[in-house]
């Protein structure tokens, strides 16, 4: 029998777009799949439509669990998953059809398989994005290793993991964080990768007007995003010996840049000007603390946008300040 696939489905307040997901991965041409959908606290019908669908098809399993957060959600589902191998979908978003079958086709001598994606938007736009790298990557050392967690996209759902490597190495999602998390779990997985399978064609589609997606939206648990970065420094640090942990250094460095790089571009679309004023501060005493070159690296590094400001706390207070009108100029620019 062919290999079994243990795709991991976090549910909350979904109703809407579930059964398109459901529908999408229940038509994989690889049909050796178990669909684990964890129901974490919804208040509407999804766990009736859910319950309706295991009625249906006994590939589909369901949990259902008090609301917790996606981490924990995840987590429940590897618990429970027994496959040989582990997806993600989450229940906004919906897959091609050959989509895992591609992705296991790949898993031939490597430990990870990346797929393109399609983002969708809500005025119908869609835009194609491949991964970072592609064909076959080696990670021969540390250096490389940190090329492979620079370049690699920093989301589970368009992956395909070894189910032996997450249960022999415990890995797992930072319980109860919100924002980040998936980082944790990815970042955790490719240190114990040595080569990894990259695929251009857009075979996930990804529903980027989610409402409950960190651009859309604004709350203290951006702050996770801090402790998730500080578990994956530390265990960088606990593995690796002073030469490989330096040699890998640059690129958590990079990762830690980008992700409040990708904050400071979110503040277009939010007030909470107290807020923000406080979380870039925090960001500089944590980028700061842990990578003290990083302003002369963020304003060198290719697609970080308008760097000068980003690197000097004074201009991103007057920027945070200033009218909704400058800053529309901004998100034009940075649009283009």
């Amino acid at each position: 029998m062919k290999e079994l696939i243990s795709i991991v489905v976090p549910v909350y307040n979904a109703e809407r777009t579930l059964e398109r997901c459901l529908d999408s991965v229940l038509s994989q041409t690889h049909e050796n799949i178990e669909i684990i959908c964890v129901v974490d606290g919804s208040q509407d019908g999804s766990a009736d439509i859910l319950h309706r669908y295991a009625d249906a098809d006994p590939r589909v399993k369901v949990i259902e669990q008090e609301g917790s957060g996606p981490a924990t959600a995840r987590n429940a589902g590897l618990d429970a998953a027994s496959g040989d191998y582990i997806g993600f979908v989450d229940a906004d978003d919906h897959v091609a059809t050959a989509m895992f079958e591609t992705l296991l086709s790949a898993m031939d001598g490597v430990e990870l398989a990346n797929c393109g994606r399609t983002s969708f938007y809500e005025d119908g736009t869609e835009k194609a994005i491949a991964p970072g790298l592609s064909g076959t990557y080696e990670a021969s050392d540390a250096s490389a290793l940190g090329g492979l967690i620079a370049g690699a996209p920093d989301f589970i759902w368009d992956k395909l993991f070894d189910a032996g490597i997450i249960r022999e190495e415990e890995i797992r999602f930072p319980d109860g964080r919100v924002y980040g998390e998936d980082t944790v779990f990815l970042v955790k997985y490719l240190s114990h990768v040595s080569k990894a399978a990259f695929i251009d064609a857009p075979l996930y589609h990804y529903n980027a007007h989610s409402e409950g997606s960190i651009t859309n939206t604004i709350s203290d648990r951006w702050y996770d995003i801090f402790e998730n970065l500080k578990d994956i420094i530390y265990y960088f640090r606990e593995r690796y010996d002073d030469a490989d942990f330096t040699a890998i250094k640059p690129y958590l460095e990079e990762l830690c840049i980008r992700y409040y790089d990708r904050r400071a571009n979110a503040m277009i679309r939010h007030e909470g000007r107290g807020f923000q004023i406080r979380y870039v501060k925090y960001s500089f005493e944590f980028l700061t603390l842990n990578f003290p070159d990083w302003k002369e690296r963020m304003r060198n590094m290719p697609g970080v946008a308008f760097p000068k400001v980003k690197t000097s706390l004074f201009l991103m207070r007057l920027y945070i300040l200033a009218p909704g009108s400058l800053k529309s100029r901004y998100a034009e620019r940075l649009a283009n």
